[in-house]
């Protein structure tokens, strides 16, 4: 006879308490569902199978940095007591001062894509935090069929697809890191007994599993135009894949 079933699973951040180093409750909205059914195509003969999955998640992640404060930026380092030695003479800087020493590349790199401290404590102790948004969606889908041929022989196929993908944030919030995960797998089996005490069985599967993890930048930035380096020699244009 035919049989199916459906579910639906839900979280939310009302119930969740505070992570310690966030300032208030992560969100959090998940949801997972889906449904089974099977059944008879002929009678005591072919049978079917099929479900299905979904997961959608959106979960706030804290992140807990330290960052260069403005003076730093700037090449000024008198508020830290370790002495600083010029690596080119091996003499120290008067009053741990950088800020001829500094590349105007590295002010711009800074200044563009590295956050400044938000968190009043000393550096060294988490100066940066934030908590960013993570979406993850997943899909799942799988079939199925039986036929028997004989109170001897049996057959099943299967067929499962899946796909995972998520935007994993990091903790420079102008850097992005993508995710995609897709994966097949078809497996068959045949059975055939050829008397009381021999069985044959033959088997088949193949399985396809591929992971794109790219890591990217808000806007789709080319880096090497923004840290001065394109054309250079030792630097590659392609993009990683």
């Amino acid at each position: 006879s035919f049989h199916g079933d459906a579910w639906e699973y839900l979280r939310n951040d009302v119930l969740d308490s505070r992570d310690f180093f966030a300032t208030n409750v992560p969100p959090l909205k998940r949801n997972q569902f889906g449904f089974t059914f099977g059944g008879p195509i002929r009678k005591d003969k072919t049978f079917f199978f099929g479900s299905y999955e979904g997961f959608r998640q959106s979960i706030g992640v804290p992140f807990v940095g330290d960052y260069p404060t403005a003076a730093m930026r700037g090449g000024d380092f008198s508020s830290i007591s370790t002495q600083l030695i010029n690596p080119y003479t091996g003499q120290p800087i008067a009053g741990n001062n950088i800020s001829s020493m500094i590349n105007p590349l590295s002010t711009k790199w800074l200044n563009d894509w590295i956050p400044t401290p938000n968190t009043n404590v000393p550096t060294g102790s988490g100066n940066y935090r934030r908590t960013a948004v993570q979406p993850i969606n997943y899909d799942s889908y799988l079939v199925r069929g039986d036929h028997r041929f004989s109170e001897k022989s049996n057959l099943f196929v299967r067929y499962l697809w899946s796909k995972a993908s998520s935007n994993e944030p990091v903790i420079i919030p102008t850097f992005t890191r993508d995710q995609v995960r897709t994966g097949i797998n078809i497996a068959g089996d045949y059975t055939h007994a050829f008397t009381p005490t021999i069985v044959g069985e033959g088997r088949f599967g193949y399985h396809r599993y591929d992971d794109h993890e790219p890591v990217g930048t808000v806007n789709n930035a080319n880096m090497e135009s923004e840290l001065g380096v394109l054309g250079a020699v030792g630097f590659s244009s392609d993009a990683d894949s």
